[in-house]
């Protein structure tokens, strides 16, 4: 983060991560563990339910496991 909103709010932000589909997640998995394991909070948003060629519940699963 930028010194300068740091220092501005005066406290650690979050992020909120949107991707398209279930499984995009992987690609940040290493820097959500990053600012989870500094104490900042982590939001994730799909803008599908990932049920294609598999149930949604399954794809929801996996993606939780994933970030897990």
């Amino acid at each position: 983060m930028p010194k300068a909103v740091e220092a501005e709010s005066g406290a650690r932000c979050g992020a909120l991560f949107v991707f398209a589909h279930q499984d995009d997640e992987i690609a940040c998995i290493g820097l959500m563990r990053r600012l989870v394991g500094e104490g900042r909070g982590v939001r994730v948003a799909w803008t599908t339910d990932g049920a294609y060629q598999v149930p949604a519940e399954v794809r929801r699963s996996e993606s939780l496991a994933n970030m897990s």
